[in-house]
């Protein structure tokens, strides 16, 4: 019975190639890259498309950047209940 089963070379998910660049990508080269394609032109064009849907996506991606997702409440039940805040940390690579 052998060869079934186990680790095959080849197989499996491929890996992202723009995740693989992002994580090694020095942050210089990202602020270069971003002028490069004139990032802040791209977002005023977002949020003046003529989609409404495009228009409060973007608004809502940038404004959790800039400020922070919001506090999202949590309903608990038994004799223990705690005020938790779940917060999302953004590392710049």
């Amino acid at each position: 019975m052998a060869g079934k089963g186990g680790k095959r070379p080849g197989a499996g998910r491929k890996p992202s190639t723009i995740k693989g660049i992002a994580k090694r990508l020095p942050r210089e080269s990202a602020e270069v890259l971003l002028a490069e394609i004139n990032a802040n032109s791209k977002w005023v064009t977002l949020a003046n498309s003529d989609d409404e849907r495009i228009q409060l996506e973007t608004l809502k991606y940038l404004t959790d950047r800039a400020y922070g997702k919001a506090r999202q409440a949590i309903e608990a039940s038994g004799a223990v209940c705690a005020d938790l805040t779940v917060r999302r940390v953004i590392v710049d690579i």
